[in-house]
């Protein structure tokens, strides 16, 4: 009999060596031939590079499996995959560098998210941390490395969602201190709504103030998006000094301008000057959907000039002010309960009020109607008039 063959009753099985220790598989025939061919396929997949074998039999180095990851499905499908690349390196530090995939477990990944909570990042920056390991994972399990997620059931912290936009004061004071080269770059966030990194990366191919479009790649998404130009947008661009040598608008030293530049050291030197500490330049992507909305713009048409893929990130984007909410909840009480008393008009055939009496055939016992201007038959006694300070429960 071959080696690495045996029968445990009427069955064979095999016995073969792969990712480091020896590996028992019934080959659920009682044939000896089929038994051996079966052994020789499992050896030539090992060889060859080819065996899968059971998740449970697999060991995997997590060094390995993050440069698999980052190799075959990170850099290829994610804009974020330099996160993907910085996240699974503190993670792996964390671990001590070495390990199997097989042996992390959901208390190690807990104690992970505590551990960066001590370092301290934020509780909104930790929940990116867990869904860059969460997506990590998953690609492991669809790669048959591990039987399921040990991030499954954490739960991440509550956020709460920042709802900070300008007012006109606000803006016009942030620009009287935006520094010259700055400026034009606040100004086409707010007629625009576009990312810094988009406004960061046009180009004038991409502008054509003739058909009054402007077409950019967004670096998010990785989608197209068209921006119509307004007048005022018009005004902007045509202001801003165009080099012939260079293709991009902004730029310094005919090279794009970097995310963390001088455009972020002026625009918080301009909103420390404009009283605005909290602001945001992303803030004015905000500022821009909101104006939209409070101009009675529909939510489709700001989530089209945004580039939003679903309305609900559209709905984060498009705040209600409080002076919104105080007018609409007075409107409500005017309608409700509106000031100053109400007239009715009772008339009656008889001048029997009381709740007995009874009225002709065909004739109505009393009639309510509001307003001076009732129609009353000519025939009719006078009727009645009563001031109501409360309308009555059958009006409603």
């Amino acid at each position: 009999m071959m080696r690495g063959l045996y029968k445990r009753g009427k069955i064979y099985w095999i016995a073969y060596k792969a990712a480091g220790r020896i590996i028992r598989e019934s080959t659920g025939t009682p044939d000896p031939k089929l038994a051996e061919h079966a052994l020789i396929k499992r050896r030539a997949e090992v060889f060859e590079g080819r065996w899968l074998g059971r998740v449970r039999d697999t060991r995997t180095p997590l060094q390995d499996a993050i440069r698999e990851f980052l190799a075959l499905y990170s850099r290829a499908r994610k804009v974020s995959w330099k996160d993907d690349e910085l996240i699974l390196k503190r993670f792996a530090a964390f671990l001590g560098g070495s390990g199997y995939i097989q042996d992390i477990d959901r208390r190690t990944i807990e104690r992970f998210q505590l551990h960066l909570l001590s370092r301290p990042l934020s509780k909104p920056r930790v929940n990116r941390y867990i869904a860059a390991i969460k997506c990590f994972f998953n690609r492991c399990v669809d790669w048959q490395k591990i039987e399921k997620n040990p991030c499954r059931g954490i739960k991440l912290y509550a956020e709460a969602p920042r709802t900070s936009w300008l007012e006109a004061g606000q803006i016009a004071r942030l620009l009287e201190n935006c520094s010259p080269r700055l400026k034009p770059v606040v100004e086409v966030a707010l007629l625009t709504g576009l990312r810094r990194g988009d406004i960061l990366r046009l180009t004038w191919d991409g502008i054509n103030l003739e058909q009054r479009i402007i077409r950019v790649v967004q670096g998010k998404t990785q989608t197209s998006l068209v921006v119509p130009i307004s007048n005022a947008l018009a005004k902007v661009l045509q202001a801003v000094r165009r080099d012939p040598d260079c293709p991009y608008v902004f730029h310094e030293k005919r090279k794009p301008l970097r995310r963390y530049g001088w455009v972020r050291t002026d625009f918080v030197k301009a909103r420390k000057a404009a009283g605005l500490p909290a602001t945001r330049f992303h803030d004015l992507r905000h500022t821009a959907a909101t104006q939209l909305r409070r101009l009675g713009r529909d939510l489709q048409v700001v989530q089209q000039l945004l580039g939003h893929k679903t309305i609900r990130t559209t709905l984060r984007y498009s705040h209600v002010h409080p002076t919104e909410l105080r007018d609409a909840v007075n409107k409500l009480g005017e309608k409700i309960l509106p000031d100053g008393p109400r007239h009715f008009t009772i008339t009656s055939q008889s001048g029997d009020s009381s709740e007995g009496a009874k009225s002709a055939p065909g004739e109505n016992n009393a009639k309510i109607r509001a307003g001076p201007d009732s129609a009353i038959p000519k025939d009719s006694p006078m009727p009645q008039t009563v001031n109501l300070e409360q309308s009555s429960s059958e009006e409603w």
